[in-house]
């Protein structure tokens, strides 16, 4: 499966697991909750580690265990909830969170630029047609009017 990732499509390396697949080595990415409760599984494991969050993860619970991951998927449960949005731009910018974050679910090609400016540097759809055609949004907005975790110069500092 290819994914977006730095505005570019390249092939995911990372297996997702359920909270009932066999831990496997390599890179994974588990639901946070599965790691919660099998902390000391995941102590042997070798890969990276990554965890699923969605806009119902109690977000200081990710915070206090961060350094443990190298990289936080956040499903986005519809294209209206921007929970997921602000977890990106926290994790960025107050947490330093220097791994992978990587958008999944309801997420849809005018939102791209926007993950981009929140923190995200990867995104990943099960249409990789829309990927393809979405790694052009980047471009739709050149100028933008607030800080962000992208560091883009605001407009209103241009002038």
């Amino acid at each position: 499966m290819q994914i977006l990732k730095n505005r570019q499509l390249t092939e995911d390396t990372w297996k997702t697991l359920s909270t009932d697949d066999a831990l496997t080595d390599g890179d994974i990415i588990v639901p946070f909750s599965r790691w919660m409760n099998e902390k000391d599984a995941f102590g042997s494991h070798s890969g990276k580690l990554g965890v699923s969050i969605s806009s119902d993860t109690n977000i200081d619970e990710v915070v206090e265990n961060l350094s443990n991951f190298d990289l936080v998927s956040m499903t986005f449960p519809k294209y209206t909830d921007g929970t997921c949005f602000s977890y990106g731009f926290l994790l960025r910018e107050r947490h330093n969170f220097k791994g992978e974050l990587r958008a999944t679910g309801d997420v849809f090609r005018d939102q791209f630029a926007y993950l981009e400016r929140c923190g995200f540097d990867a995104i990943q759809l099960d249409d990789e047609t829309a990927l393809e055609i979405g790694k052009k949004s980047f471009d739709d907005i050149s100028m933008v009017y607030q800080a962000s975790a992208d560091k883009a110069e605001p407009f209103y500092r241009v002038r």
